[in-house]
């Protein structure tokens, strides 16, 4: 996703649809706190730099304040940009939205294609990329001179009939915990088997 994985939440709502009937779904996607506090900081940024224009300053101009423009972007569009998965058992179908505010795309996937939900954590920029990850191996003082030590990830996908992943998140190693979390509470709601490939996993029977 474009942005951090640790400013999303799994949430369940509740829907009315064309014949009047409430449907549950589970929906992934930009907290609605961290969506205000993008628009606070550029309204406040906006408001600070009129204050300042208007109380004698220098009139404001494209490439004189091109930086504080840019932060402003920056924050307006982290509040109205859109990535989020919603789940509708009641439908048999999970939608992707991707796009900004209204402006979005729509990729739908039939839940009765998806066999799994799967958590994944494997290790970048070590000496073997993408190998099962082992802490211990790369504790302080053990790494092989001009080695840098290795960054660990952690991916929520789903699993179709035919081993296809769908990846829906993607956050670093410490964010292991509560991946899993997200992933089993989404895997008992559209009634499918979770596999947990973290380090800290059980081991598989």
């Amino acid at each position: 996703m474009l942005l951090s994985a640790s400013r999303l939440t799994l949430r369940t709502r509740r829907r009315r649809g064309p014949d009047g009937a409430e449907t549950e779904e589970m929906v992934l996607g930009m907290s609605i706190g961290y969506r205000a506090m993008m628009a606070a900081m550029g309204a406040i940024l906006i408001s600070g730099m009129l204050v300042a224009a208007g109380d004698g300053g220098r009139p404001l101009t494209l490439l004189g304040d091109a930086i504080p423009l840019g932060i402003i972007a920056i924050c307006l569009l982290g509040a109205a940009y859109r990535d989020c998965w919603i789940f509708r058992p009641a439908a048999g179908a999970c939608e992707r939205q991707i796009g900004l505010a209204f402006l979005f795309k729509r990729t739908n996937v039939p839940l009765a294609s998806i066999g799994s939900v799967e958590v994944s954590e494997y290790l970048r920029g070590g000496p073997i990329d993408s190998a099962p990850l082992d802490r211990t191996r790369y504790a302080a003082g053990r790494l092989p001179l001009g080695r840098l030590k290795p960054r660990s990830f952690v991916t929520l996908s789903l699993i179709d009939a035919d081993e296809r992943t769908i990846r829906i998140d993607h956050s670093g190693g410490s964010t292991a915990d509560r991946m899993v979390t997200v992933g089993r509470e989404l895997a008992f709601f559209i009634g499918v088997e979770l596999v947990d490939r973290t380090a800290g996993a059980a081991p598989q029977p």
